[in-house]
């Protein structure tokens, strides 16, 4: 059973899709959830503000008149709280379309390009599909690098290796 972001994504896509925008969309869909922020997320979902100043807002900045219209449906249903679920619910059914898998690698320290690299074509032969890596710092790593993809970890830090062997040492 579909959530409710994702049925108001596949409203937006399908359409998008039919008109060949989904680039489009996506790329000013991006730009309105980079600016809303705590003030816009206040603006738009406080009750005293109407719904014709909410579209007048939108009419002035969003560019896009698909995006803009989806934006009008929200907001006729009072669903603007869902706008950010709707956009991450759109990016996954791109990424499906295009076979593309994001993974996020963690590690202490910055890892080089190179590093990034191998691990996004090790993990491309694993899933024969694309992989968009993200690599986030995580401090608590003592070494190594912890990769979660499609909800699944791939553990392969310091931190992995002395649980194990504390586990092991319990057993034994």
């Amino acid at each position: 059973m579909k959530t409710v972001q994702e049925e108001y994504a596949q409203a937006l896509f399908q359409i998008a899709l039919e008109m060949k925008k989904i680039d489009t969309v996506e790329v000013a869909y991006s730009t309105f959830i980079k600016a809303f922020d705590t003030s816009v997320r206040k603006f738009f979902l406080h009750p005293k503000v109407s719904r014709q100043e909410k579209k007048d807002v939108l009419t002035s900045s969003v560019a896009d008149d698909l995006l803009r219209h989806f934006l009008f449906v929200l907001i006729d249903n009072e669903r603007m709280d869902i706008v950010g679920n709707c956009y991450y619910a759109f990016n996954e059914m791109i990424d499906r379309m295009q076979s593309v898998k994001r993974a996020t690698v963690f590690s202490r320290d910055k890892l080089s390009d190179a590093k990034l690299t191998s691990i996004g074509k090790e993990l491309e032969k694993k899933y024969n599909q694309k992989i968009e890596i993200t690599a986030k710092i995580d401090p608590e790593i003592l070494s190594g690098f912890r990769i979660e993809i499609d909800g699944f970890v791939i553990d392969a830090t310091a931190n992995r290796k002395l649980a194990d062997l504390k586990n092991s040492l319990k057993q034994g």
